[in-house]
């Protein structure tokens, strides 16, 4: 399957000698999958079915579904209300002989009798419906998929480039940390040099630039920065949905740069820090939308 997008648009259209259906799907990016589905009350019948397929074939997004249904004859037809009308020519039987009245019932004076014609749904009409429905929505389920998928590989070429990125930072940092020792001790005999101009010992400033290089190592967190771009790479390549595991491991991600950038002081390492999180952000919003 590979990476997909939420975003997408899809149409389908089925048409048959009772009716003619367009039906249109558009999806955008939401935590899990929220359907919306709009379509002619007549047809509510076949709402679970049209949802249990969704559910086949989308696994998260806000996804809209439009019905538009064209009918080429009436959902409903004529039907006699045998029992009125016979009441009715009961009754007008037995008035013509009470009051001895002329003339006899015509099919003019059936017509006018209320409540004699009505209307019923024509149930075959329903079922050519259900059917030319199901068509249209499978047609528009594929051109949503096409779609979401073409999206997604997109999404996956600019993954790949902004990992590549955050590495890139990562190793930056990495060859920054390496002299973190001389960094703190060429500012401590600074400092100890403007405030004690006459001497000072040099073992009290080894020792303490040897515990700020210590309590400043971030050999860990650059390590675990390694391990999580190449497993998000892992992830970005795999065939299964990978929204949700991408968005925690930018979590991680943002947690091992946030405790690089509370440990350093150096400016190199803080810059990169900082260059890193805005990517990370790229990197966040572009995972939003995939499923």
């Amino acid at each position: 399957m590979g990476i997909k997008s939420m975003t997408g648009y899809g149409k389908g259209i089925s048409v048959s000698e009772s009716c003619d259906i367009k039906i249109e799907i558009k999806s955008v990016n939401s935590k899990y999958l929220d359907l919306n589905i709009r379509m002619p009350k007549y047809l509510s019948f076949i709402e679970i079915s049209v949802k249990n397929l969704i559910r086949e074939r989308l696994e998260r997004g806000k996804v809209d579904v439009f019905v538009d249904v064209s009918l080429k004859k009436s959902q409903y037809k004529p039907k006699l209300n045998k029992e009125l009308l016979q009441g009715y020519i009961n009754a007008l039987n037995a008035a013509k002989d009470e009051f001895s009245l002329d003339g006899s019932l015509s099919l003019d004076h059936v017509i006018s009798l209320p409540d004699v014609i009505g209307t019923e749904e024509d149930d075959s009409l329903g079922d050519t419906a259900g059917k030319v429905l199901m068509d249209a929505l499978k047609a528009a389920l594929d051109g949503l998929e096409a779609m979401r998928m073409n999206e997604g590989q997109a999404l996956k070429a600019d993954l790949l480039e902004r990992i590549a990125i955050l590495e890139e930072m990562n190793r930056e940092i990495d060859e920054n940390r390496k002299d973190v020792y001389n960094y703190w001790y060429d500012k401590y005999t600074a400092r100890v040099r403007e405030l004690l101009p006459e001497g000072f010992s040099d073992e009290r400033i080894i020792q303490e630039a040897a515990l700020y290089a210590e309590r400043s190592d971030i050999s860990e967190e650059v390590t675990r920065i390694y391990a999580h771009a190449e497993h998000m790479r892992q992830i970005v390549n795999s065939k299964t949905a990978c929204g949700k595991k991408l968005d925690f491991l930018c979590q991680e991600f943002n947690r091992e740069f946030n405790t690089i950038g509370s440990k350093s002081s150096k400016i190199g390492i803080i810059n990169n820090v900082v260059r890193a999180k805005s990517e990370l952000d790229r990197i966040r919003e572009q995972v939003q939308n995939i499923v």
